[in-house]
């Protein structure tokens, strides 16, 4: 059986470091393809030499979409990365499939499994997608969303928009954003993309703050220690390099919930805007430098002025175009595609993680079960969990403090 990307727990960090250096080389090679086409001079690629032929490393490979909810940023992407690579595609239309009458979840992963699927990519209102990746036999799961669990993917295309937006992608030393503050504003208690980064960020160093309605944010749904919870939206954006706007999930309110915020959703969502999101009198409290983001879809007026979506300070679609970067680096990684990629030659599924650090060798990677290292446990290397160490402030954490202004977005 492959190995799953069902949450951040799945894989170490230094995995996921290997996925942001794998997703920058393929960045930089279709930039340079689309420098050429243009007839301009192409730049000077230093990537590893497999992501020159990219585009048919996975020929003859196949990769399924079973989005069992709605999506269009996180399916097309997926879609996009694995045509990149030159895999086939199966993109289940759930409303004409079998699900419509009756079939259960894991009944249509394992028929995909069956028509030679070897990579998955599932979205599912459940938060547990373990039991039915566990029934198949050679196909790899990546959630693309499941319940308020976790989102995995994006919040590695966050995270690696973060180190692009802050300079740190393509330094000699470790990629982490240790001396950022990053705020996330808004909906967390049903946020599976609040869930996955306030796992992710942490273990990249980064310190994490939450703000938004109290009834929204709630210490007891499971914040990790890290997250500090913010009395106030403006508070938090003043202290914050980066701000992450979430999606305030409508259709996920209990009765419990609309009656502890008033009882009256419309009233509710009329004086969000001003209480809770970004308009511009809060704007103008950014720290110089910083960032904003938000993993979509975006309700304009409600978690973010329309007037602030042209705003450069706002990398809504910087995110998504480097959602295809980071999704091809995953696929890739799980189809075993290995370090020659020219010839399109395959590897043990999950070759990306360092020597030592399959994912389900705890001992080997030296974290707690399942691979990703809990906050403060890196045996062997202070660095490893994103703690603030000797070493971390030389690769530049202290000149990000001092100088915060973007690096050029662009390779």
């Amino acid at each position: 059986m492959g190995w799953h990307l069902l949450d951040e727990t799945d894989r170490s960090v230094a995995w996921a470091e290997a996925i942001f250096r794998r997703a920058r080389a393929y960045q930089r090679a279709f930039a340079e393809k689309r420098n050429a086409a243009a007839g301009r001079r192409a730049l000077a690629v230093t990537a590893a030499p497999w992501t020159g032929d990219a585009m048919s490393a996975a020929a003859g490979r196949t990769v399924a979409l079973a989005f069992f909810e709605p999506s269009t940023r996180t399916r097309l992407s997926f879609e996009l990365a694995a045509r990149r690579l030159g895999a086939d595609v199966l993109d289940l239309d759930v409303r004409r499939s079998s699900v419509v009458k009756g079939e259960e979840e894991r009944e249509t992963l394992l028929t995909l499994e069956a028509l030679g699927a070897e990579v998955i990519v599932v979205r599912t209102a459940r938060d547990d997608l373990r039991p039915d990746a566990g029934r198949l036999t050679r196909a790899t799961v990546v959630a693309g969303g499941s319940g308020k669990h976790a989102h995995p993917t994006q919040a590695l295309l966050d995270a690696y928009t973060l180190l692009e937006a802050f300079g740190r992608l393509d330094g000699l030393g470790p990629l982490r954003l240790s001396g950022l503050t990053v705020a996330l504003l808004g909906d967390v208690r049903h946020s599976r993309v609040a869930a996955s980064l306030l796992r992710l960020l942490p273990r990249l160093g980064a310190r994490v703050v939450v703000a938004g309605p109290p009834t929204l944010v709630r210490r007891d749904d499971g914040l990790v220690p890290e997250a500090a919870v913010v009395p106030s939206v403006e508070a938090a954006v003043e202290m914050a390099d980066a701000v992450v706007l979430l999606r305030l999930q409508k259709e996920r309110l209990s009765p419990q919930d609309v009656a502890a915020l008033g009882g009256d959703v419309d009233d509710f969502l009329a004086t969000y805007l001003d209480r809770y999101g970004l308009d511009a009198r809060k704007a103008r409290r950014l720290r110089p430098g910083a960032v904003v983001l938000h993993p979509g879809p975006i309700w304009p007026d409600v978690e973010i002025a329309r007037a602030l979506l042209d705003d450069p300070r706002v990398l809504v679609r910087r995110q998504v175009e480097n959602g295809v970067f980071v999704r091809m680096a995953v696929l890739a990684d799980a189809l075993g595609l290995s370090g020659d990629e020219k010839t399109g030659a395959a590897a043990t599924p999950g070759a990306l993680a360092a020597s030592g650090e399959a994912p389900d060798d705890a001992k080997a990677a030296g974290t707690a079960p399942g691979g990703i290292m809990a906050a403060g446990e890196a045996p062997g290397d202070p660095e490893a969990a994103g703690g603030a160490d000797a070493r971390a402030e030389r690769e530049g954490e202290a000149g990000a403090a001092v100088d915060r202004e973007r690096a050029p977005l662009y390779p």
